[in-house]
């Protein structure tokens, strides 16, 4: 029973926010800003483990000097793997927390429209009983 509560509690917001964002944000007539736009869309581009293998080498080079060389070329491609890897991840980070953000934002909006109407009666119609009280007032004492 508890981690059905806690499971409730923690879906909450999640529900909350889609409701704002998806329903009452079409009600209210507002649109989600636009995902922007990539810049680089090239399809060359070499991906993470695609790097080219060249197995030729310099025929001046010794055996022992191959080794090394081949270590230290090995050691190199591992590394650029690796910060590419963590370069990727970053950048599907970022793009996730901007996704987020946009959303909160359209919520706040939304709340913030259902504010201003709220206020917008509030004060017509107390200004609009202030002023019938005030007029009835008027009438009694006259």
């Amino acid at each position: 029973m508890y981690s059905t509560y806690i499971a409730n509690v923690c879906m909450y917001p999640l529900q909350m926010r889609w409701l704002i964002c998806t329903k009452m944000a079409s009600c209210l007539r507002m649109i989600k800003t636009p995902a922007p736009t990539t810049v680089c869309t090239d399809n060359n581009s070499v991906h993470v483990g695609e790097f080219p293998h060249n197995s030729q080498q310099p025929s001046h080079v010794a055996d022992n000097g191959k080794t090394k060389l081949l270590a230290v070329n090995t050691e190199i491609r591992d590394l650029l793997r690796a910060k590419l890897r963590s370069e990727a991840e970053a950048l599907d980070k970022a793009e996730e927390d901007a996704d987020k953000k946009r959303e909160w934002k359209l919520a706040s909006a939304v709340v913030d429209r259902i504010v201003f109407i709220i206020f917008g009666i509030v004060s017509v119609g107390g200004t609009a009983v202030f002023i019938t009280v005030f007029a009835f007032a008027c009438r009694l004492s006259a």
